[in-house]
């Protein structure tokens, strides 16, 4: 095995990614793709080593250059283009060969492209490599699934399919969904955080499975009450895995609580987030109704709106106790930014699934407090994109109501907060999508449904410009 040489710059950059970059990505997934499977591909695959060194570029000049000059910032680019284009140069023979050995190659390369793009404010990009690496993984499950297959990149890749997922993006040609394996849990504990995440990781991955695959069915018109069952079925078995899930969650989490850091106490509290927002999903993803079934599980959304205040307390909620929710005007911030699964997509579901004023405008506030990027997510455009839905949704149903959204961000919902009247189902819209256009990203594209008193459904299209910092295109209902 050749291990490859570096020069003197190339070795301050492959040090600062391996004690700066790597340990901060992944965010509370300790991936052993990002601590353990990448730095052994770096060794020996030129293709990993410079797409590693292009993304380190990008991340230490976020933290440690924010007021370079544009000189500067272009001979910064300049480097980072070219550690890209040999990475790339380097994997043009694996995909001509095509072994399981090579696709794997092409595989990390591909989590570190998608990784760069969405540092760099790429998305398009990211979502073209991302794609691409789903599609190696559909059509060659022995590499995926095989006897020498390396389930950290398996993992990798689901748990960006997830962030897809939330954002609603579920076109199968071009984002293939993961035939995941039923990976055996522990049988009665988690070893670690790690392990609670796998298991959660499955268990989140099956309600979009299952909303499609119900979707299927009824647009083919082969809908069945055989069918009906069989998903009913495993939507009981996924009722049973969170409520197995949870106190082997808690039993880790009474351990790992002595004598912890604050980073370690954010780290265990996000897997609550994540649970509370799957067990809603879980029981409305097979619901033949319209908006109004959320409103069945408020009792759910009241809980994961504590979990997410709990995030805050544990970060930095004691610094900012009181805000209303102010315009967003300010840029991500990649230095606080991480590639996995945060607090950005339960925040912006909350806010756009729940219709208790109190739960989503304390979602909106809290997202409006951040400015950095979870993977795909970023809080601003997550923040502009609800504030719309609330804003439409809500528009002068609660003028004559004393709504006194000055709470406090680290208080709970209290029994007087959930006695204001809902919106009607004909106020409230779905099927929200949104698109990103640039490079970086400059507009937001969004569009959405909502039935009239008749059911017929009527389309709202809106745009949104970053720079200008308001919606160019308002759009009607």
């Amino acid at each position: 095995m050749p291990i490859l040489v570096l020069d003197s710059d190339e070795t301050l950059y492959f040090e600062w990614f391996k004690c700066r970059t790597a340990p901060k990505l992944p965010g509370s997934f300790r991936s052993s793709f990002w601590l353990t499977l990448l730095f052994q591909a770096c060794v020996s695959e030129p293709a990993v080593l410079h797409g590693v060194l292009a993304l380190s570029t990008v991340h230490k000049s976020a933290i440690v250059d924010e007021e370079r000059q544009s000189e500067a910032k272009g001979e910064q680019e300049q480097l980072t283009l070219a550690h890209y284009s040999k990475a790339i140069k380097h994997l043009q023979p694996h995909f001509s060969i095509k072994s399981s050995a090579s696709l794997r190659v092409a595989l990390v390369a591909c989590l570190v492209f998608v990784t760069l793009e969405l540092l760099r404010g790429h998305l398009q990009a990211a979502q073209i490599h991302l794609g691409n690496g789903l599609k190696i993984l559909r059509d060659n499950p022995v590499v995926a699934y095989g006897e020498h297959a390396d389930d950290s990149i398996v993992e990798a890749f689901l748990r960006f399919k997830i962030q897809l997922n939330l954002l609603g993006y579920t076109d199968e040609q071009q984002y293939p969904d993961l035939a995941i394996p039923q990976w055996q849990p522990p049988t009665s504990s988690f070893g670690s955080l790690k392990d609670a995440w796998k298991e959660l990781g499955r268990l989140q991955n099956e309600p979009f499975r299952l909303s499609r695959q119900r979707r299927s069915l009824t647009l083919r018109g082969v809908w069945s009450s055989q069918g009906l069952q069989a998903l009913l079925a495993r939507q009981e078995d996924l009722r049973r895995g969170l409520a197995e899930w949870l106190p082997k969650y808690e039993a880790l989490r009474k351990v790992a609580s002595r004598g912890w850091s604050s980073d370690v106490e954010k780290a265990f509290h996000i897997p609550y987030v994540y649970h509370a927002m799957t067990a809603i999903m879980a029981e409305t993803c097979l619901a033949p109704g319209g908006e109004s079934t959320f409103d069945d599980h408020t009792a759910k959304f009241v809980t994961l709106i504590r979990y997410l205040a709990d995030v805050w307390k544990a970060t930095r909620g004691m610094q900012i106790t009181r805000q209303g929710i102010p315009a967003v005007t300010h840029p991500v911030e990649i230095s606080r930014s991480i590639v996995d699964l945060g607090w950005i997509p339960a925040l912006y579901y909350v806010a756009t699934k729940c219709r208790v004023h109190r739960i989503r405008i304390q979602a909106l506030r809290l997202l409006r407090c951040t400015s950095h990027r979870e993977g795909i997510w970023d809080s601003i455009t997550a923040a502009c994109v609800a504030a719309k839905v609330v804003q439409i949704e809500e528009n002068g149903f609660y003028d004559v109501e004393d709504l006194a959204d000055d709470f406090p961000l680290t208080s709970y919902p209290s029994a007087q907060d959930l006695s204001l009247p809902m919106i009607p189902e004909s106020r409230r819209v779905s099927n929200i999508e949104f698109v990103l256009s640039g490079d970086p990203v400059k507009t937001i594209k969004m569009s959405c449904q909502r039935k009239d008193e008749r059911g017929a459904c009527k389309f709202l299209e809106l745009e949104y410009s970053l720079s200008e910092g308001r919606w160019t295109r308002p759009g009607t209902i």
